[in-house]
């Protein structure tokens, strides 16, 4: 729970000034091939975009930018491109859509 200066809760009609920087989530959507799949992200600092997966052999090419409410993940240099909506400050749901046109949904809930 994130709690304002002023000791109340935040106003979620105005997501638009919440910072995910430096957060952590739960990414879950459905793979045709693999089914349900789930990795724990992180917003890190300097835009830079993290999650578990042990396949992932460059690492360094996953970034994030966010504009008001919504936040945009690129993978592997712009081969996948996910755009969210921050629902809540525990809540981001979007579509996905790869090089393919491959096209999918998902969602991410708050760790941290």
């Amino acid at each position: 729970m994130i709690l304002s200066p002023a000791g109340s809760l935040p106003d979620q009609n105005d997501l638009s000034t919440f910072d995910i920087s430096g957060t952590r989530w739960n990414l879950l959507y459905k793979d045709s091939l693999l089914g349900a799949v789930n990795y724990e992200v992180e917003f890190a600092e300097g835009n830079v975009f993290r999650y578990n997966e042990e396949a992932d052999i460059t690492p360094d090419n996953d970034f994030w930018e966010q504009d008001g409410n919504t936040v945009y993940i690129y993978i592997n240099d712009r081969y996948a491109k996910y755009e969210g909506h921050i629902v809540s400050y525990d809540l981001i749901t979007g579509i996905a859509k790869n090089v393919d046109n491959l096209i999918w949904e998902f969602k991410l809930t708050r760790i941290n």
